[in-house]
């Protein structure tokens, strides 16, 4: 049956038939604490009506997680507030929704602690219904959210009952309660410990940050030369902060993957080599590529995406279009050719045509030989028909002049030099790059 319940009715005086009701505060860590409450009788309690205060300079700055409004199921809970019904609840057509409806007990009423924000308040709850509808025998009232921004400090939280407001109020006026506040001083940890989950697999350690009363905050992966996938590495520390603050945490990828440097200049490929400390700069190779960006990655080894050790060393080969003293280039796979310092300054005096860059070095006119530094001429020619070199391996010859690069200094060479495009055209335009 339901029956609104007055604040009249709180104050129903207590006959000898005792019922004990134990009214309990709990400490959860970071400042929340919450309140719960246990009937040894059949008969439930209808109302509470509670004055709590904390010490030591904290304060109490939210109450939450209470029913609002009519239980309307079985063992529902304590949702009508009686020192801000008739002020919040048109009984017609109610709000339980108004954020300003609250068990908090108003200041400007009788004999009521000073609110939220400060060391105490009242709280006030009751219930509409008996019967099955009612509060069951015993469970949550409510959490108190207490604020450490003082410091990071304990405290006290003690519970007693307001007889102006009503104390405890049962719904058989015979049966007096006889109030036993269990635990109702509580010292408050005004913070929480982050749990040290370094080692512990993801779904442990989320369970551990959660179980303390904190967050789950980032987590990143990162390859570990000694941890196996999924496990936690790294994490976010300290001894004391908020419940609810979000802890981030690394987690291990497993083994390290070479990086991809083929493409980057030697800036970045080192760069992205010895990252994280996983991999070494193995041996750097100079091989000469007309036809690709100079002083760009080529190719590596071991590949890119390879799962390798910690320590593998990573070698590359640089391409390149320059001459420099001291550089070799194989001509045709055999024979070894090297740049010497006067080649290197007659090169830069030619402002570095690209075509001395390829596999014999130079094409047409020599660095060091022929009657002109710039241009295919006579001198080239007769060095084509001559019979030393004509029809045979360019390597044989220290002009270069296997124009077609063939393999071998002959008759198509021959029609190169000849051809009016190239002939007398400076040599770092004729005859093309290969």
């Amino acid at each position: 049956m339901k029956k609104v319940l007055l604040v009249a009715a709180m104050l129903i005086i207590a006959a000898p038939v005792m019922a004990t009701v134990t009214v309990t505060a709990t400490d959860k860590g970071g400042g929340v604490v919450e309140v719960s409450y246990n009937c040894t009788a059949a008969e439930a309690v209808r109302a509470f009506a509670l004055d709590i205060t904390v010490d030591n300079g904290l304060v109490i700055n939210n109450i939450r997680d209470f029913n609002r409004g009519e239980s309307k199921v079985p063992g529902g809970g304590y949702g009508i507030f009686p020192g801000r019904f008739a002020n919040y609840i048109n009984a017609s057509s109610p709000n339980w929704a108004d954020t300003n409806y609250t068990p908090i007990g108003r200041s400007t009423d009788p004999n009521t602690q000073s609110g939220l924000g400060t060391g105490a308040i009242t709280v006030e709850l009751g219930t509409l219904y008996v019967g099955p509808n009612s509060p069951g025998p015993s469970g949550l009232l409510f959490r108190l959210d207490v604020n450490t921004n003082s410091g990071a400090h304990d405290g006290n939280l003690l519970i007693a009952l307001n007889g102006t407001r009503g104390g405890i109020v049962t719904e058989d006026a015979n049966l007096a309660p006889s109030p036993v506040l269990t635990g109702t001083k509580v010292t408050l940890q005004s913070c929480i410990a982050i749990p040290n989950i370094v080692g512990m697999v993801i779904t442990d350690a989320n369970n551990a940050i959660l179980n303390a009363g904190l967050a789950v905050g980032t987590a990143t992966g990162a390859y570990s030369c000694a941890a196996a996938a999924n496990v936690v590495i790294s994490q976010d520390t300290g001894s004391c902060v908020a419940s609810g603050t979000p802890v981030n945490y690394t987690y291990s990828l497993g083994m390290p993957v070479v990086p991809n440097v083929v493409g980057s200049n030697m800036t970045d490929a080192n760069t992205a080599i010895t990252n994280g400390g996983f991999f070494t700069i193995g041996v750097i190779t100079y091989e000469p590529n007309c036809l690709k960006t100079p002083g760009s990655i080529d190719r590596q080894s071991p590949a890119a995406g390879t799962v390798a050790a910690c320590g593998t060393t990573i070698n590359y080969v640089v391409d390149t279009n320059g001459l420099y003293a001291g550089r070799v280039f194989t001509l045709y796979g055999s024979t070894t050719f090297t740049v010497t310092s006067a080649m290197v300054n007659t090169w830069n005096a030619l402002g570095q045509p690209n075509c001395w860059c390829c596999a014999s070095q130079k094409r047409g006119n020599g660095v060091y030989t022929g009657s002109s530094a710039t241009k295919t001429d006579a001198v080239d020619l007769a060095q084509v028909k001559n019979t030393a070199n004509f029809n045979k391996n360019d390597t044989t010859s220290n002009a270069c002049l296997d124009f077609n690069l063939s393999g071998k200094i002959d008759a198509a060479d021959l029609a190169i030099v000849k051809n009016t495009n190239n002939f007398n055209k400076v040599t770092g335009a004729a005859p093309p790059c290969q």
